[in-house]
């Protein structure tokens, strides 16, 4: 892998770790919690839109976490 490649996937890491602490650290509305635990997703999917490949995304199950 390149050091570019490690450097832009340290920063996803980073986004996506950020997201679930705001997700579920504190007393957040459940609205909150679902914008924030979809966050780190958007960008994969406008990778895929770009790439003329969302119609594989379609068939995937989502998992949500249990109350």
């Amino acid at each position: 892998m390149s050091k570019t490649g490690l450097a832009l996937a340290a920063l996803y890491l980073a986004l996506i770790a950020i997201c679930l602490g705001f997700a579920f650290g504190g007393d957040g509305d459940p609205k909150g919690r679902f914008v924030f635990l979809q966050l780190p997703i958007a960008p994969r999917l406008a990778l895929l839109q770009a790439l003329g490949l969302l119609a594989l995304a379609y068939g995937l199950r989502a998992r949500t976490p249990s109350r």
